[in-house]
């Protein structure tokens, strides 16, 4: 599928996929490509980074498709992919539970990674105030500021081609990944260029990515155009909060603004409607909200969803146990994670993709971001678009 895809193209380049909109702006081209050609620049029409080809530069060696992970969207049959283990769990760090994502399992486990020098350094997004976005790949190779400000590693609600960093890599080291399914899978075309057995992949689960527009609109909203974001943390689910200087504007993540504008779909990647990979199926680890209805209700610091896949992961995941680094409230069944992720899953594994109301109303979204017609829309008109959404996905089964 792959090789077809490129010979169709005829010219092995990324810029056939950015043409044909299908790029998930995973920066996997950029890293991977061996005479450093691809730079990941930032559309501000899009909110979104793409990559550029330096022409001078390239060879044309067909790597950069190679890695691309929207060459070809495989599909499992089953919903959730192969796994050995389904928990619920948390960070036994007081300080990290409450101010990461989800009880702080992905921050506890890059630490655990570090400390025990079971990988020597490990790639992940965090916040980063010179960013564009506010938000940049980086490597870790000290886990203290994990410890110490989690905040800035917690989720961040926006696209980031963390995978360019991957330019730093050496085939000597080992290393861990935090990222999307697209990256996890990116990761895993790499092929020659990086060793997946020297590679522990640690992935989050994703409904799809999204435009920074929509953090810009936002604090355009909050008239706070200047504040530092921080899109959960502070508890669970967490909260959103904007900072500048001494002012702090914050909402519970949950029925806030700026969760309807991400459920709305408008500010969404429109290239991810195409991937049926909504839990990082790739990857060695992956992680999730629980977001069960008793959970939502009685949880207030944040347990995470783990997916244990391979074999490696296990062991590690067992060592944290014993060690008492997370502690496990009970184990899952997959029924009840599905359950909770279930309107994602009927877009990513089911047929409302290709059913007319579903195809209609992107459509419609598509204009209203393309057009900027959003940049009039309070709480109340994403709250409707939200509504119209939930009502096409409840009308099909997964």
């Amino acid at each position: 599928m792959k090789e077809e895809y490129i010979e169709k193209k005829n010219k092995k380049t990324i810029e056939y996929i950015v043409q044909d909109e299908k790029c998930m702006s995973c920066g996997a081209c950029s890293g991977c490509c061996p005479k450093n050609a691809i730079q990941m620049i930032y559309i501000d029409t899009e909110g979104l980074y793409r990559p550029r080809i330096q022409n001078k530069q390239c060879v044309k060696c067909g790597m950069c498709l190679k890695c691309c992970p929207a060459t070809e969207y495989p599909k499992n049959e089953s919903v959730m992919g192969e796994y050995t283990e389904l928990l619920l769990a948390h960070s036994t760090n007081n300080s990290v539970r409450h101010w990461a994502t989800s009880g702080g399992v992905i921050n506890e486990i890059v630490r655990y990674l570090l400390d025990q020098e079971i990988v020597d350094r490990v790639l992940m997004a965090g916040y980063d105030k010179n960013s564009r976005i506010e938000t940049s790949g980086f490597w870790i190779t000290k886990y203290n500021d994990l410890a110490e400000n989690p905040r800035n590693y917690a989720s961040r609600y926006v696209i980031a081609p963390i995978l360019e960093k991957l330019k730093d890599y050496s085939n000597k080291e080992k290393i861990a990944v935090v990222g999307t399914p697209c990256q996890i899978r990116a990761i895993s075309n790499w092929g020659g260029g990086i060793q997946n057995n020297k590679v522990f992949r640690i992935g989050i689960t994703c409904s799809g990515g999204m435009s920074y527009k929509a953090t810009e609109q936002y604090k355009q909203i909050q008239h706070c155009k200047t504040g530092k974001m921080y899109y959960r943390g502070d508890g669970w689910p967490g909260k959103n909060s904007l900072q500048e200087n001494e002012m702090t504007i914050e909402f519970d993540h949950l029925g806030s603004l700026f969760e309807v504008m991400f459920s709305s779909q408008i500010f969404k990647n429109s290239a991810c409607r195409e991937c049926h990979d909504h839990f990082a199926e790739y990857a060695d680890i992956s992680l999730c909200d629980f977001w069960n209805s008793e959970e939502r209700i009685k949880e207030k610091e944040g347990n995470s969803c783990v997916i244990v896949r391979s074999e490696q992961a296990k062991k590690v995941v067992d060592q944290m146990i014993k060690s008492s680094r997370i502690a496990v409230v009970r184990t899952l069944k997959e029924k009840e994670i599905v359950q909770t992720q279930l309107q994602v899953l009927k877009i990513k594994k089911g047929k409302t993709r290709n059913k007319f109301p579903y195809k209609c109303f992107t459509k419609l979204i598509d204009n209203i971001y393309r057009h900027g017609i959003y940049k009039r829309f309070g709480y109340k008109t994403y709250m409707k678009i939200c509504r119209v959404y939930g009502k096409i996905c409840s009308k099909y089964t997964l």
